[in-house]
């Protein structure tokens, strides 16, 4: 990621411009994809059903508090705490999040009509 930036200040500096929301959208869905990647290696490593709609909210909980999370503990440990976290408030709300949409892209539950071109 720093290499991104680092990359964006060079294109910067020699004159070209960018459409700064547009750019924070896209490094904003870039880490959100990353982390869940990351996540979901995770998951398949302790064994955990990724068809289960509790490991997929989980994850998507865990990539949402990412930074707070790495910053203070394990990302597999969080994950594990967080499955326990049946509330349907809370599992309603998460699935409403477009790091849980894109979870749903990631691992092949959702149709990506995103780039379909007619």
């Amino acid at each position: 990621m720093k290499n991104l930036i680092s990359t964006i200040k060079e294109l910067k500096e020699i004159g070209i411009t960018f459409d700064e929301y547009n750019l924070k959208e896209c490094i904003h869905r870039y880490q959100t994809r990353q982390r869940s990647r990351e996540l979901l290696d995770i998951s398949k490593k302790i064994n955990l059903d990724l068809s289960s709609d509790i490991v997929k909210v989980s994850i998507a909980a865990v990539v949402i508090n990412y930074d707070d999370i790495v910053e203070s503990g394990s990302l597999e440990m969080e994950l594990i705490k967080t499955m326990s976290l049946r509330d349907s408030i809370f599992v309603k709300t998460i699935k409403k999040s477009n790091e849980f949409n894109e979870l749903l892209y990631l691992v092949g539950d959702a149709v990506d009509r995103r780039t379909h071109k007619k």
